[in-house]
């Protein structure tokens, strides 16, 4: 394809986005965030996903030890979530290798993440603490019934119910977990709130559910004060709610840096480096 028809093709496929989603359709003021955002993304989108691990102050080589150890099982679980068809909400596999690395390098004694979908993300982050033999992860989403779709606020239809919640999670890994993974069901603006208050620590926190600006802003401000100094917040498909987040609590120079819209923070505290690039 030509580099001009690769422009009007990535043109067309936004006017269809900010037309038809929901959150967007008729709302100016949204379409313009959202475009400035895109824009804001592209700009400051790093070269690789280890890119982003050294940005967030981890040695590559270090932060994915013990990554080849599951590499074929986590390579069949996003093959086989391929082969499903339809939209299954998983994330990619350069995404998980993030995920893990982020674990390994973080050393958390907690990890919460919301949208569990197929459980492809729930895997890596899984594979990371059983690589560090210590950590729990609390994996929330929706209560479906096999065999329902589901369709979002944001406009999007997920087919993962057809196999059930988590269903490509490796079974051995679902062994070397076990009561160490906690998959919740339930409306995340209600599972949510109440987790927060129960956990001793939380280290690290994954979104990856509703992708609305309004639900993602509030998410990142609810996790926020229950972040331990140093912990890490991470969001999947990140919008203009990201970059308001990061304004706000005076973070501005993590509001850019991302890889393909996957965005990460660290809380001050104890960080050996930080994110510098800054939003332009």
């Amino acid at each position: 394809m030509r580099p001009k028809e690769v422009t009007w093709t990535k043109l067309r496929r936004h006017w269809q986005e900010i037309n038809t989603w929901p959150c967007y359709r008729g709302r100016w003021l949204g379409q313009l965030g959202y475009s400035f955002a895109k824009l804001i993304y592209r700009l400051g989108q790093v070269k690789s996903p280890t890119q982003l691990l050294e940005l967030a102050g981890f040695h590559p080589g270090e932060a994915l030890e013990g990554f080849e150890r599951w590499e074929r099982l986590l390579r069949v679980a996003a093959e086989r979530i391929e082969r499903a068809g339809g939209n299954q909400g998983a994330i990619s596999y350069e995404d998980g290798l993030i995920l893990y690395g982020l674990v390994r390098g973080l050393k958390p004694r907690c990890v919460v993440e919301t949208g569990t979908g197929p459980g492809l993300a729930t895997s890596f982050l899984g594979a990371a603490l059983v690589e560090n033999r210590a950590g729990e992860l609390y994996t929330i989403d929706l209560p479906v019934e096999s065999g329902q779709q589901i369709r979002l606020e944001d406009g999007g239809a997920l087919d993962w119910p057809a196999r059930g919640l988590g269903w490509a999670i490796p079974a051995p890994l679902r062994k070397a977990l076990g009561t160490r993974l906690k998959m919740l069901r339930g409306d995340v603006r209600e599972v949510l709130p109440k987790l927060l208050g129960t956990l001793p620590a939380l280290d690290l926190f994954f979104h990856d559910d509703l992708h609305t600006p309004a639900h993602m802003l509030w998410e990142y401000e609810l996790v926020w004060p229950y972040l331990s100094p140093g912990g890490i917040l991470i969001s999947d498909d990140a919008n203009f709610a990201w970059l308001r987040f990061c304004w706000r609590v005076g973070l501005r120079r993590y509001a850019s840096p991302n890889w393909r819209r996957l965005t990460l923070a660290r809380k001050p505290g104890d960080v050996p480096h930080v994110i510098r690039r800054r939003v332009a």
